[in-house]
């Protein structure tokens, strides 16, 4: 359709300059023409009025067309924007949800408040909403390795706030070195294994929660890029 509009374009700004030359020509041949030879003098000049005619046509087709062609743009433009504003509150809906997790990770209260705002069955549910998304529509290889990296960070980051809830005595690791400590003189080097633990635990958790950060940016900055004129 750009391709047309271009084609009509290019019609459109040598057409005065066709119809001047041939018009010019008409009249070169009618001076040409012998005086006595009238009808032949009012074949040129009825020659030239509909070489008027068909120009004056033309352009008001041309224009016609053109305006029909931008208006079909237009409004593929204005349904493909409001699409991807409804597929990017998707994805915004799932930021949001990380940040929220973020923040009650972050808070000190024996995970209350992660309680409150995590569960596997949400984060599940967001994943597949991602996953959902139609990728050829995000606008760019960077946008769309985003969107389907989001859409995994969640189920990886479920997998890590429930190892982090369980806490390191569920970790296999961890507890090979917290039951070397189980003697109460040991209360001590126990307590802070735990603390490592927990504090490393909480980490992985936060890693993924970066990279849902990071993945959001791209998806965003690749479905709402300024538009390229061609």
């Amino acid at each position: 359709m750009t391709q047309h509009l271009a084609e009509q374009s290019w019609w459109s700004a040598r057409a005065p300059f066709i119809v001047f030359l041939t018009l010019f020509t008409l009249v070169l041949i009618a001076v040409n023409v012998p005086s006595s030879d009238g009808q032949a003098i009012a074949a040129w000049v009825q020659a030239g009025g509909s070489m008027l005619a068909i120009y004056g046509a033309y352009q008001v087709g041309a224009k016609q067309s053109h305006a029909a062609i931008a208006a079909v743009m237009e409004a593929q433009r204005v349904e493909t924007k409001n699409r991807k504003i409804g597929q990017f509150a998707v994805v915004q809906a799932a930021f949001t949800h990380a940040q929220q997790i973020g923040a009650a990770l972050d808070n000190d209260d024996d995970n209350l408040s992660l309680y409150g705002v995590y569960n596997k069955i949400v984060t599940r549910r967001i994943s597949k909403a991602l996953a959902r998304i139609p990728t050829h529509e995000v606008g760019s290889e960077v946008g769309v390795r985003a969107l389907l990296s989001m859409a995994d960070q969640f189920l990886l980051l479920e997998q890590a706030l429930e190892v982090y809830l369980a806490g390191p005595w569920k970790h296999p690791q961890m507890q090979l070195g917290l039951e070397q400590y189980q003697a109460p003189a040991f209360h001590k080097e126990r307590e802070e294994l735990v603390t490592t633990g927990t504090r490393v635990l909480a980490g992985n958790a936060r890693r993924h929660l970066r990279r849902i950060s990071e993945d959001y940016d791209s998806v965003k900055d690749a479905m709402f890029a300024p538009e390229i004129e061609s």
